[in-house]
């Protein structure tokens, strides 16, 4: 039957129950279970020879095993058995076991022929939350140890519960090793929102393709719901190594035009607004396809904002919040995958998205907890329905004396029921005084909601208009610093000019010396021998005769 079901991890999990894990290594494992994948069902026959052919060797190990424990002195030298071990995986508040491993482990510890089995093709790997481990299997886990680092009693026929955090990086869960070697899972809520992740950053599918119509984009996500089972209630693992090829999805949709990716731009220094946002979604045309992206914007960017690791927001924080907001659209648009996101418990893993099921689940386990009131409600509603029942007696009794009177006066007024009208008062009273404290606190809150809103809008008004004023303001100063320059460049042409129209004004009042033509000595204002040439104009000295 297995065999025809393809669960092949289940006929490799008997093979390794029955035999020791010195003879079943991991290699030996994981080659019998792919060749079981990898054959198809023309080969059955060839199958069910290989399987049947291991089964009679292992139970022949087997019971050659079960001699030698009963004959001590043949394995005299054989090392004690380690102790069986189950991991107990932690996400958040949430525990649960794979089912394979709790099934192998509770094999191996049972003393009976009943056998627990399980459906496992070996690509999705079932849980099983702790809580039902021990309602279903409480008997056979009586000497259950959870093992969380630190010494504890060995208990001899037992196998122990290890505490395994399910560990995640911002964008990919870290991969666990599956119960077969050589193979790896990763939780099934992580293999979707790093399949949506990809979409959107990596392909940037709704950059390219900016279309309105979802029917366009409908088919990609339909055609992968069959890995995101949303009927399971319980979490469970997928595979890492099995990837989907997006690629291939989105290739029905190159007939359509593909239109330039823009990038997205870098935060300020002083991080970005909500309006911000919401300029930057337009800025990337993705209102083309989610009309009411901005309506999230405001929501995602309180988000973001509370859990920011530096001062201000950065650019890495503004591909976060452009992420979230496209992940809400998707989600909203494919039910399937709301649905099986809530399932996995995954919906807080979606900043500022607000589930459905989790509203109604909230709804319903509020009005439970109304139903299973307290003493003292419980004894307020007795009193009311005592108080009803007193009115009809009352109401009878006053009917009937109308027809007959009896032998002796009934007392007007009783003291029990005095005082349980007074205790009914005054806890309506409580009830209506609560209930309004609560009106009056829920409006106060929405109050402050409001103001805190405003105030933050006003607060980022006035930053913007300061951070004007302050541009508007060095301008000016870088103005004025050119005029002053101006002016005192200016000022200083005009002292140059001051002096030299002092020289020309001065010089006509000026001696200028006459030099001798010949000797080139100065000839003096009063020395009168000096010649002049008539044609020239040049003055000289008279020549002097020298005698020989």
């Amino acid at each position: 039957m297995s065999l025809m079901t393809n669960n092949y991890e289940g006929i490799v999990s008997m093979l390794q129950e029955m035999s020791s894990p010195h003879v079943w290594d991991n290699h030996q494992k994981k080659n019998l279970l792919n060749c079981l994948q990898s054959t198809t069902m023309e080969n059955l026959e060839r199958k069910l020879i290989m399987v049947s052919s291991l089964w009679v060797l292992t139970f022949n190990i087997k019971c050659i095993r079960n001699i030698m424990q009963k004959r001590t002195l043949f394995s005299a030298s054989t090392p004690p058995p380690s102790p069986i071990t189950v991991r107990l995986f932690e996400d958040g508040e949430e525990r649960y076991v794979m089912e394979i491993e709790l099934y192998h482990a509770l094999n191996r510890v049972s003393t009976g022929s009943k056998r627990l089995e399980t459906q496992n093709n070996g690509f999705v790997h079932n849980t099983i939350g702790f809580e039902e481990v021990k309602t279903k299997f409480g008997d056979g886990i009586q000497k259950i140890e959870v093992w969380n680092g630190g010494k504890h009693k060995r208990i001899p026929n037992c196998f122990q519960f290890i505490r395994t955090p399910i560990l995640r990086s911002k964008h990919r869960a870290v991969p666990i090793r599956s119960p077969f070697p050589g193979q790896f899972v990763i939780p099934a809520v992580d293999f979707l929102l790093q399949f949506l992740g990809d979409i959107i950053s990596g392909q940037k599918l709704f950059q390219k393709y900016q279309c309105s119509d979802w029917e366009n984009f409908a088919p990609i996500f339909k055609k992968k719901e069959h890995f995101f089972n949303s009927d399971q209630k319980h979490q469970y693992f997928l595979r890492a190594d099995d990837t989907l090829d997006i690629k291939q999805s989105i290739s029905q949709l190159e007939k359509y035009e593909v239109l330039p990716v823009k990038e997205v731009r870098n935060a300020k220094s002083d991080g970005f607004s909500a309006q911000n946002l919401k300029d930057e979604l337009k800025d990337l045309g993705l209102t083309e396809t989610f009309s009411e992206i901005e309506e999230y914007a405001e929501v995602v960017y309180n988000h973001v904002d509370r859990v920011k690791k530096e001062e201000f927001l950065r650019t890495c924080d503004l591909y976060d919040a452009i992420e979230q907001c496209q992940l809400i659209c998707i989600l909203n648009r494919v039910p399937n995958l709301k649905k099986f996101l809530h399932n996995q418990k995954g919906c807080g893993r979606v900043l500022g998205y607000k589930c459905e099921h989790c509203e109604k689940e909230k709804k319903t386990s509020d009005a439970l907890e109304i139903s299973q009131q307290p003493g003292n409600i419980q004894k307020t509603s007795d009193i009311q329905n005592s108080k009803k029942n007193l009115k009809i007696e009352s109401s009878n009794s006053s009917s009937s004396n109308q027809y007959s009177k009896p032998a002796f006066p009934a007392p007007e007024t009783c003291d029990d029921c005095s005082e349980s009208s007074k205790s009914l008062e005054k806890a309506e009273n409580e009830l209506k005084m609560s209930q309004n404290q609560q009106r009056q606190m829920e409006k106060k809150v929405i109050d402050m909601e409001k103001e805190l809103n405003y105030l933050k809008k006003e607060h980022e008004e006035i930053v913007q208009s300061e951070a004007k004023k302050t541009e508007e303001l060095n301008s000016e100063k870088e103005k004025n610093r050119e005029k002053d320059e101006e002016i005192l460049k200016a000022s200083k042409e005009n002292e140059e000019l001051q002096k030299t129209i002092l020289k020309l004004t001065t010089a006509p009042f000026l001696t200028i010396p006459f030099i001798c033509h010949v000797c080139r000595a100065e000839i003096k204002a009063d020395d009168v021998n000096w010649l002049n040439c008539s044609r020239t104009g040049a003055r000289f000295h008279p020549l002097v005769k020298i005698d020989k």
